[in-house]
């Protein structure tokens, strides 16, 4: 498999599986950050992870660090 993907192996007969989330995800996407019309626009294009959730969950939590530095 690839080194830099995360891979979760749990054992069948293991039953007392207490948090089988990884630790650490991987994301590959493509940002661009454009000036428009005088405002910073940011846009992702998700390529390859575990999923593309995780690229909006991203995008979410940068938009409201800017948005709160504003205040």
């Amino acid at each position: 498999g690839n080194p830099n993907q995360v891979v979760n192996d749990i054992s069948k007969e293991d039953e007392t599986v207490i948090d089988s989330s990884p630790k650490e995800y991987i994301l590959k996407c493509v940002m661009r950050l454009k000036l428009v019309d005088g405002k910073v626009q940011l846009e992702l294009e998700w390529l390859d992870g575990q999923s593309r959730e995780l690229m909006h969950q991203v995008m979410t939590f940068i938009k409201n660090k800017l948005t709160q530095s504003k205040k």
